[in-house]
């Protein structure tokens, strides 16, 4: 051992007892070291070489003439390889505790020169790279250490952190002076702001004292100038070496300038904040925003704001102006860093103009609609009056209408068409397309709304209230079609009801039609986005109308054409009376046209009176032409009592659907105009003449009609003839003539 001390003792530096364990010098003695072991290492190879040659020898047979030569030698080599080894182990074993002194010598050395540096940065104001010494002296430090310097380092640390964060907290602290009382704001040293906030930042200790430099400034500062009446504010510097900064404001200037407002009062202040207390570092200011808006804005909106919400349009503007302001003081406290703002880019100040405006406009548009819905519902509101345009008549046009019906020269056109496409003077037009009918006074009261709407709109000269009134008269035209239907559901089902209704909703939707040309373009000029067009909102409501008009036309024909039930089949007249109940049954038919034509006849317009009582004239003539081609034996006494019973049915159907007076004492507009109209549109009269012709006539007549084309122009098709004539006439020779004369046209 004494051996290997010595050996140590002569690699270490001759200058090492002149300057001491420094860094330099421990580095050479572990460089010195490192060459000594690979001596050694190097010399230990070798002769372990020397020992692998041997092993060979004696392998190849030939080592008893070597080992002989060499025994003597082998054995001092042994000792001598031996030796070695184990001054290698000791050298090992050294060198290792000697470069674990050294590592402990190095990490207290590089401790004691961050200390150094930490107290230097400290003196000389440097808060952010004393905060990053504090950081590197915080990490973990090296497991090989041995717990003394451990806990060295660490101790260090914490010290110095608390030292650290004990100045920059009474740096913070000092760093702004608010004093709402003499309406002063001063930061005592502009300079190092951003070294403050930047080292609490790196220690993870900036939001806590941000939070109370935040509460002084609202509290001393920005909510006392919120509630100023026109508040001065300026700037000064004051001279040293702190760099201090001074702002002053004067609450209720007697004489205000033109600029001197709460806005632009905020924006300076928050402008001097960003600048001088935190050093314009953007990242700062966010988080002070984040403490300081959201109260500020409550209390701007409450102040400023809230007062001037506006009860009716003619407060509309202002508001609007106050609003524009208070959204320019935020868009540049924004571009400062203090306002967080939503994917639209509005902050709190914009959320709130947004929904009070929103507010606003849809309790104007609520207002409209619920004038709409106490038109709707008004007691009064189901008196009629009468609406639309009278129509000339042109009467060689309807005698030319009756003789092609008579004829059926119609020139291939559906007879059912016709009407509705001769024109007064004998041109093309849609002659009942409209002409007098009865609406109720909600459909005139709708209308009335509807238009008072879209009046207001461009009185009040904002797009905003143009675009929520237009609106409103889209959902007037919803409410129009959805809300009767829903509430009145069973008067509905009464013919007449169902008529004011369909009148209702085609008045209303026409005029929706109309208001267009009206308002169109002083809106779109206002409101270029405003929907100006209610071509979808017409067409539904017309749409609902025609619906319920058409399943009560369904549900009358239904139930006039059922009347003709209690005639059992016109069959066997002569048995029990039936005869007597069948003239009856048609007198009854002819009744219920009559008092439906009454309820109808005068409320609705002409087209559509046409259509309904042409709907249930042909369902009645439908169903008696049915019960008559379902006879299988017609007697001589049934085929002559069966045109006088069926006789006033085909003649008088269309008269009697034109009612009598009406309910509502008004005849229709013109009635040999509807009466053709209704006897073009029900196809089935003409063939039922036709069976009673059959019925009533001569087997030659019967051939006659048939060549010319009577029968066919009325809707009889071969085998109804065939089936007529064999159920009408005993088999002759004239009869299979006859008969033949139908079958050949098939």
């Amino acid at each position: 051992m004494g051996a290997t001390e010595n050996i140590l003792s002569a690699l270490l530096p001759e200058r090492a007892g002149t300057e001491g364990v420094s860094p330099s010098v421990l580095q050479e003695y572990l460089d010195r070291l490192d060459a000594r072991k690979t001596q050694v290492l190097d010399a230990f190879l070798e002769q372990l070489s020397d020992q692998t040659t041997l092993d060979t020898l004696r392998s190849s047979g030939k080592t008893d003439a070597v080992l002989a030569g060499v025994a003597s030698h082998q054995e001092a080599l042994g000792s001598e390889l031996a030796g070695l080894a184990k001054q290698h182990c000791q050298l090992s074993t050294q060198l290792e505790e000697a470069q674990k002194a050294a590592q402990a010598v190095h990490v207290l050395a590089d401790l004691q020169q961050r200390l150094q540096d930490f107290d230097a940065h400290l003196a000389t104001g440097d808060f952010v790279e004393a905060a990053q010494c504090v950081v590197e002296l915080a990490q973990p430090a090296d497991p090989h250490l041995d717990v003394d310097a451990r806990q060295q380092r660490e101790f260090a640390a914490e010290h110095r952190s608390a030292t650290l964060l004990q100045t920059l907290a009474s740096k913070a602290r000092s760093l702004l002076v608010a004093d709402a009382d003499a309406c002063q704001l001063e930061v005592t040293d502009s300079r190092a702001a951003g070294q403050i906030w930047k080292a609490l930042q790196i220690l993870q200790h900036l939001e806590e004292h941000l939070q109370y430099v935040g509460e002084r400034l609202l509290s001393q500062a920005l909510l006392p100038l919120v509630t100023a009446r026109s508040p001065t504010v300026w700037t000064s510097l004051r001279d040293g070496e702190g760099g201090a900064k001074v702002l002053q404001w004067r609450p209720d200037e007697a004489t205000p300038a033109e600029n001197d407002s709460v806005e632009d009062a905020l924006l300076t202040v928050l402008r001097f904040v960003a600048e001088a207390a935190c050093g314009s570092d953007r990242e700062v200011v966010v988080l002070l925003g984040a403490i300081l808006w959201p109260r500020l804005t409550a209390s701007y909106i409450e102040a400023r704001l809230s007062p001037a919400v506006p009860e009716d349009d003619s407060q509309l503007e202002g508001f609007q102006a106050t609003c524009k302001n208070a959204q320019r003081f935020e868009a540049q406290a924004a571009s400062m860093g203090f306002v967080h703002q939503d994917e639209e880019g509005r902050g709190r100040i914009g959320q709130w103009v947004r929904h009070a405006l929103d507010r606003f406009l849809h309790a104007k548009r609520l207002r409209i609609v619920a004038a709409a819905r106490d038109a709707l519902m008004a007691p009064e509101a189901a008196d009629t009056l009468e609406a639309g345009i009278a129509l000339p008549v042109n009467s060689e046009a309807v005698a030319a209408l009756k003789r092609a019906m008579m004829t059926g020269q119609t020139d291939g056109a559906d007879p059912g068409e016709l009407p509705l496409n001769w024109g007064p003077e004998g041109e093309e037009g849609p002659l009942l397309a409209t002409g007098r009918y009865r609406i109720t006074h909600r459909a005139e009261a709708l209308v009335a709304v509807m238009r008072g709407a879209l009046e207001e709109a461009v009185r009040s000269g904002s797009p905003a209230v143009a675009q929520s009134l237009a609106a409103a008269v889209q959902d007037v035209a919803e409410l129009a079609g959805a809300l009767l239907p829903s509430i009145h559901a069973r008067e509905l089902q009464v013919p007449q009801p169902a008529a004011l209704f369909h009148n209702d909703c085609q008045h209303v939707a026409a005029q929706l039609l109309s208001l267009p040309y009206l308002f169109a373009p002083r809106l779109g000029q206002l409101a270029p986005s405003a929907p100006l067009q209610f071509i979808d909102a017409a067409f539904r409501l017309r749409a609902a109308g025609t619906a319920v008009l058409e399943a009560q036309a369904e549900r009358q024909a239904r139930e006039v054409a059922d009347v003709l039930s209690a005639a059992q089949g016109f069959s066997r007249l002569h048995v029990a009376q039936r005869g007597i109940t069948a003239r009856k049954v048609v007198q009854q038919a002819l009744h219920a046209l009559r008092r439906l034509g009454d309820m109808l006849g005068g409320v609705l317009a002409p087209r559509d009176f046409v259509r309904m009582a042409a709907a249930a004239v042909q369902a009645l003539a439908d169903r008696a032409v049915g019960e008559l081609l379902a006879l299988e034996d017609i007697s001589v006494e049934e085929s002559e009592d069966l045109p006088r019973i069926l006789g006033p049915l085909a003649e008088d159907a269309p008269a009697a659907a034109l009612g009598r007076a009406g309910a509502l004492e008004q005849a229709p507009a013109d009635r040999d105009l509807v009466l053709a109209a209704i006897e073009a549109r029900a196809s089935a009269l003409a063939k039922l003449r036709e069976v009673l012709f059959v019925m009533g006539s001569r087997l030659v007549q019967i051939d006659e009609r048939w060549k010319d084309g009577g029968l066919q122009k009325a809707g009889l098709s071969s085998d109804e003839v065939v089936h007529l004539i064999e159920a009408l006439f005993e088999d002759t020779d004239l009869r299979r003539e006859v008969l033949h004369h139908v079958r050949s046209a098939r």
